[in-house]
């Protein structure tokens, strides 16, 4: 049998770069003063918009550790 390395495919690799880059500009918005004038008119986007942001760098890991399983 022959050893074959498994790697990740170039498009994963760029979606999860994307994402990745998505989750820091969010966690960025997330702090702004901004969010907080927003949070006094709607006082359920923040906790909101942090669960996003969680469950999306889950998935952005997730996707990132898919290996190509020739």
């Amino acid at each position: 049998m022959e050893a074959t390395s498994t790697n990740r495919p170039t498009a994963i690799t760029i979606i999860c770069i994307i994402g990745f880059v998505g989750v820091i500009f969010s966690v960025l918005a997330f702090f702004s003063p901004i969010m907080s004038q927003l949070g006094e008119l709607y006082p359920w986007y923040p906790p909101y918009l942090g669960v996003s942001i969680v469950i999306g760098l889950i998935c952005m890991v997730g996707l990132w550790m898919m290996k190509n399983g020739r």
